[in-house]
């Protein structure tokens, strides 16, 4: 492009500004072409731009079964066709789905593999799907998080499918069932050695860059969670809700001790809900962390046992802005990173603006203790959702960035 882009300059009297910004809108399809795209000034030199990779109902991957060494094939190179495409967008940080509903993404000795690569509850692939994911994000200087969902564990036609392997039949008193669905204890005190075994399984197992907690949390609408019993036994002199919350608190404690105590420096996240509480601009209307599900992070920040935090902020305008600026207020020298809603941009999501994710990426650079931005989900930045794709390295992503150092920890 650098020999096009003089010939131009010299004939046409464009400077290389005007030439990229017309460059890049040219990219962006003609909807998004008939004004120009402004540059942006220098992107911050380190900067989390990560993606969420979906196992779940292989959402956004693997769409081939793997049946034989043809479809293993393709099966990989989907995944590596994704890769290609986020890394160009610019994503250095992958959060690769290795636990969704009481199954994993690699062959474990506590759990089956999930249903998503071969069509069947527990089918072996015939590889290792994380093994594989690891070395593909690390060559392509990529950063993989291992994200794994915590207490749900599926319905009850999955967890029948499941049989003799799933959690239910080999840990029951652990279990419990809630509104038609199934959710581990967060009350029991060997669930967190039970999610403890499996990060164990993967921080030993796999060159994981980080272990990413998802729905570390009591369901929706839990006020009638069938906890009373654990309740009066243990909780008495707190009232339910901060009973809850210190119970989820104990699992995220855990859990960060026992990766710190195996591999000081892989990373552990959550994400939790996008409204940590009221704030006194705007009300959550109900749906935050520390009230409707019992997350405490704003404890787990200050307490230190958090290294990242993806809030999942899924909303636009007054819901983003006033809860974007909340969770840097608590930061507390960790890195929050707001997960952005991306899939909101389809006609079928909410059909939002693409300038929308533009001014929240420019929000979370303006706001110094947000560390970056997550993209929900990949298939939506593959896609090219509204030109997503194309607008990030021509826009916003214009250099690469490097990964934040861990600096609370010692040398």
């Amino acid at each position: 492009m650098g020999a096009r882009v003089a010939a131009q300059t010299a004939v046409g009297g464009l400077d290389g500004t005007e030439v990229a910004t017309r460059t890049a809108a040219s990219r962006l399809g003609d909807a998004n072409a008939t004004a120009p795209i402004a540059l942006d000034s220098l992107p911050p030199k380190y900067e989390v731009r990560a993606a969420w990779i979906t196992t779940l109902y292989a959402l956004d991957w693997p769409r081939t079964r793997a049946t034989g060494p043809q479809t293993i094939s393709r099966q990989q190179e989907e995944l590596c066709d994704m890769l290609d495409e986020l890394q160009a967008a610019g994503i250095n940080t992958v959060l690769f789905q290795t636990r969704s509903r009481g199954d994993v993404s690699y062959p474990s000795r506590i759990e089956p593999f999930s249903t998503a690569f071969t069509g069947r509850a527990g089918g072996d692939p015939g590889y290792d799907p994380l093994a594989f994911a690891v070395e593909q994000c690390h060559l392509r200087g990529m950063e993989i998080h291992a994200w794994m969902v915590a207490i749900p564990l599926g319905t009850t036609k999955h967890v029948r499918a499941l049989g003799r392997q799933s959690v239910t039949k080999r840990q029951p008193a652990i279990c419990m069932t809630y509104r038609g669905g199934h959710f581990l204890n967060p009350a029991h005190p060997q669930t967190r050695e039970y999610l403890a075994s499996l990060v164990r399984e993967v921080v030993e197992g796999y060159d994981v860059d980080g272990i990413h907690l998802d729905y570390l949390r009591y369901p929706e609408k839990a006020a009638r969670f069938p906890d009373a019993a654990a309740y009066r036994r243990s909780g008495r002199d707190r009232s339910l809700a901060q009973w809850r919350r210190d119970n989820i608190t104990a699992i995220v404690r855990h859990i960060y001790h026992e990766v710190k105590a195996l591999k000081p420096w892989v990373k552990v996240s959550t994400c939790p809900v996008g409204k940590l509480d009221d704030t006194p601009q705007q009300s959550s209307g109900g749906w935050n962390a520390v009230g409707a599900v019992y997350q405490d992070v704003a404890v787990w920040l200050r307490e230190g046992i958090q290294d990242q935090i993806y809030p999942m902020m899924y909303f636009r305008g007054k819901d983003f802005y006033p809860f974007a600026a909340d969770w840097a207020a608590h930061a507390a020298g960790r890195q929050v990173v707001p997960g952005l809603g991306i899939y909101r941009l389809d006609k079928k999501e909410g059909n939002w603006p693409l300038e929308e994710i533009v001014q929240q990426i420019r929000f979370t650079r303006r706001h110094p203790p947000l560390s970056g931005q997550g993209h929900y989900r990949a298939e939506f930045l593959v896609n090219n959702t509204k030109g997503l794709r194309d607008l990030l390295p021509h826009r916003l992503y214009t250099a690469p960035a490097l990964i934040p150092p861990m600096t609370w920890l010692d040398s």
